[in-house]
């Protein structure tokens, strides 16, 4: 019988992560630049994070993965179609900032993932069960993760751009759950991430901060396709093996 995270728990450490995220930047000297502020504010969540983990959660975070190789290639077909897309776009991209770019990714992916899939969704899923209790747990985690893309509201980014932030990383984070959920390590939806932020962050040069609007329509193609392969990859039939990852 699984033991169950408790809420206390769980709220704890997400507020904790939202506390560093703006709280960080403030103690920052003014002369650093973009790179090395990001850097640092995410060794210092990285820090906390595992330490709430170690010391006080006890969640145990998986890497190794005991799924079979033909299953872990099928699963990340996305992942592998993302990869030649970002190649791609790096190709075709002017003036592309590799360096920050590759920084984005890296960050974003290690230390989001380390938290929301690492954590908070084997800690949500503890308390359900069934089909049903796995949907609500991917649904619950997937809604934390686009809500802590709101924050970028006290950067003074422009609403419009804000709420698309929060919605794409809503159904993305859809997929991360399926991803974590169906290859039981955690390595697979952080190459996913930092993948998906690497080529969104290719012609960034200084702040991720948008100033202005961000177009939708040509995002609902992605979420439309990560919410479909996510309702497959959780489809009934893998249920029980899904429930495994908090035994």
């Amino acid at each position: 019988m699984m033991q169950k995270t408790s809420w206390t728990k769980l709220i704890t450490i997400w507020f904790a992560f939202i506390i560093v995220v703006l709280g960080a930047n403030a103690l920052f000297p003014k002369s650093w630049n973009f790179s090395t502020r990001l850097i640092v504010q995410e060794l210092i969540a990285i820090a906390v994070i595992l330490t709430l983990n170690y010391f006080w959660i006890h969640q145990p975070l998986h890497f190794k993965s005991d799924v079979p190789a033909k299953t872990i290639l099928m699963v990340n077909s996305l992942t592998i179609i993302v990869c030649l897309q970002a190649i791609l776009v790096w190709t075709q991209t002017k003036n592309a900032n590799v360096e920050t770019a590759l920084i984005i990714g890296v960050c974003a992916g290690v230390t989001e993932e380390l938290l929301f899939r690492g954590i908070l969704l084997p800690g949500t899923l503890s308390h359900f069960s069934g089909h049903a209790g796995m949907w609500r747990t991917v649904l619950i985690v997937s809604v934390l993760f686009g809500a802590t893309h709101m924050v970028n509201l006290g950067a003074h980014q422009v609403i419009e751009a804000t709420l698309v932030q929060g919605l794409n990383a809503f159904f993305l984070g859809l997929f991360l759950a399926a991803l974590y959920l169906r290859t039981r390590s955690l390595i697979w939806p952080m190459l996913f991430h930092g993948i998906n932020d690497f080529e969104a962050s290719l012609g960034v040069s200084g702040s991720i901060i948008y100033t202005h609007g961000l177009a939708i329509l040509p995002l609902l193609g992605p979420w439309i396709l990560m919410l479909a392969v996510s309702i497959f990859l959780l489809r009934k039939s893998k249920t029980q093996r899904v429930y495994e990852v908090v035994e």
